[in-house]
């Protein structure tokens, strides 16, 4: 992450000495924005090891049971990795429009015989009910002897409905809830009051 040192150091300074930045709610804006986005483009110029010491170009693959997996988008190459694994259903919860979505998914999934789900979780309006009908289907699904590959863009929307699901379906502690997002992300504010208010509507 030395980039996003530099950049952070080097924004802190330019937003000191330009008169357009004297705001430090703006300067501070800026400076998280731009460190945003150089990790996630770091992120996606990153390839995940996969089991059995397979690479995927999946960023940010975790496995969190022998019958659920989670990662950033995957690819048509992945989708056959995924069959030849023995998994029977993927979630996707990016939108069909997201900048890395590959096209036509549903289908290369579909001709695999791979059951394919899309609940479209908008990035800054995450719904409290896209996370129950989510949770609903990996317990259904694992009840039923599926194995999931949960997906989003990044695996950020996929960490985070992961430990709620952990915490408030599954009950278990938060060392262990914790995993895959603790390796991922940390939630903004905006995922955060979402997170909690989830927990709010379970507890």
């Amino acid at each position: 992450m030395e980039k996003v040192k530099f950049l952070r150091t080097f924004f802190t300074t330019k937003c000191t000495k330009d008169t357009k930045y004297n705001s430090k709610k703006t300067k501070n804006n800026l400076i998280i924005n731009v460190v945003f986005f150089v990790e996630v483009w770091e992120l996606l110029s990153q390839k995940c090891v996969y089991s059995k010491g397979r690479v995927m170009d999946a960023v940010n693959t975790f496995q969190v049971f022998d019958w659920l997996w989670t990662s950033g988008q995957i690819s048509e190459k992945d989708i056959n990795q995924i069959q030849l694994d023995g998994f029977t259903t993927v979630i996707n919860l990016a939108l069909p429009t997201s900048s890395n979505a590959i096209k036509g998914e549903a289908e290369l999934l579909a001709n695999l015989h791979i059951n394919y789900i899309n609940i479209p979780v908008e990035w800054e309006l995450p719904e409290v009910e896209q996370f129950e009908l989510c949770a609903g289907l990996l317990s259904d699904l694992h009840e039923r002897g599926h194995k999931i590959w949960l997906h989003c863009a990044m695996n950020m929307r996929a960490s985070a409905f992961v430990y709620l699901f952990r915490k408030l379906i599954l009950g278990q502690p938060e060392q262990e809830t914790i995993h895959p997002m603790q390796e991922i992300w940390t939630p903004n504010p905006l995922w955060r009051e979402f997170m909690d208010e989830v927990i709010g509507r379970f507890t």
